[in-house]
């Protein structure tokens, strides 16, 4: 078996044309191109335990989880701190606002069976371009979608940025929708939308 290379390439994409997808003039919450507004808030409901040495707490299907229970295939959102800790760190029942918001597209090129360990410390990274070597003679490729808001919060700032993601296989075209971010979240943390400048009322 040979030696290869996993590398992970974030591009960030330019899609201020599409932001303002819209039905009748409203914004349109189940079009994939519908962004989280600037001004919306995270509700976290209650408190996160940050274990030591990590910076995510991620969430799918409504559960708290590290990277490694994951499940890559299926839409997911991380919270990240400024820093790891060597001491456990705990995000308190809080509300975060965004203040600012856009998309990224993550290409995936892989050269592995699905899921090795090697994509979950890559993607893990969020845009680290650090190359990870396994063996293996098998290939596939794919992207990720993520919708990334950074975050404020005068009591917590060092709570800085959830990304949530979703993932399609080319030709497809990756989104991730507001649906898929609220059940990924589930009712650990609550998405509550602000309305866009110039929406009707």
């Amino acid at each position: 078996m040979r030696t290869l290379s996993l590398q992970l390439h974030a591009l960030v994409l330019l899609l201020t044309a599409c932001a303002s997808a819209t039905v009748h003039s409203q914004p349109d919450e189940m079009s994939p191109e519908f962004m989280v507004p600037v001004g919306s808030t995270l509700v976290l409901n209650q408190p996160l335990q940050m274990p030591a040495w990590q910076d995510q707490v991620y969430f799918q299907d409504g559960q708290t989880m590290s990277w490694g229970g994951v499940n890559i295939y299926m839409p997911h959102c991380t919270l990240k701190l400024t820093a790891k800790k060597e001491t456990p760190q705990t995000i308190q029942a809080d509300t975060f606002v965004v203040k600012k918001s856009y998309t990224e597209l993550f290409f995936m090129q892989v050269q592995a069976p699905p899921q090795p360990g090697g994509i979950q410390l890559a993607a893990a990274a969020w845009g680290a371009a650090a190359p990870i070597d396994f063996e293996t003679n098998e290939a596939m490729d794919y992207k990720v979608m993520a919708a990334v808001m950074e975050l404020h919060s005068e009591a917590q700032p060092e709570a800085i940025c959830m990304i949530c993601a979703d993932w399609g296989l080319p030709p497809e075209r990756a989104h991730i929708t507001l649906n898929k971010i609220r059940r990924a979240l589930g009712a650990v943390m609550t998405l509550e939308l602000a309305r866009p400048p110039g929406a009707q009322l």
